[in-house]
Parts: structure tokens; C-alpha cells; sequence
């Protein structure tokens, strides 16, 4: 059960990152904050290679199914905490 939940959540969290990049990607801003864009797909980029990678490797081979459903959720979670200290900086 907690096999097929990493599977399903590594799943969703593919397809969270890829919406976040096709907007960031797409979202037509001007050219003194596209830089910001690019480091912001960068930084979740990284984010997705530290915790839903290795959550989809620990799942495929079998092993570790507790270590891997927590690293598939703490995608989720880091992202929203990321979003809020972004939000919260914001003047």
C-alpha cells in the first residue's frame, strides 16, 4: 500500500513540477526579472532531484517504503514552506 501511495504522490509531484515550469517557462515577464524565473525552475529543479527522485528510485527498487513515501511528500511540503517565505517577504 505505502508502494503504490510513493508511486501515486511521485506522480503528482512530476506533474506539479511540470506546471510550475511551463508557467514559469511561459509567463512572459519582462527582461529585468527574467532572471528570477530562471532561478526560481532552477531552485525547484533541485528540489524535485533531492526528494521525489530518490523517493521514485527507493520505490522502484522496493526497498525502503516509509523513507520513500516521506521523501515523495517532502516535496509538497517544502514547496508550500518556500512559497510562504516568498509571500512573506514580499512588501
Amino acid at each position: 500500500m505505502k508502494r503504490r501511495a510513493a508511486y501515486i504522490l511521485c506522480a503528482i509531484d512530476l506533474a506539479l513540477w511540470a506546471l510550475i515550469a511551463i508557467l514559469l517557462l511561459s509567463s512572459g515577464s519582462d527582461r529585468a526579472t527574467a532572471g528570477l524565473d530562471g532561478a526560481a525552475l532552477a531552485a525547484i529543479t533541485a528540489l524535485v532531484a533531492v526528494t521525489v527522485l530518490p523517493a521514485f528510485l527507493m520505490t522502484r527498487c522496493r526497498r525502503f517504503p516509509d523513507a520513500a513515501l516521506a521523501f515523495a511528500l517532502a516535496f509538497p511540503a517544502a514547496f508550500l514552506l518556500l512559497l510562504v517565505l516568498v509571500a512573506g517577504s514580499l512588501p
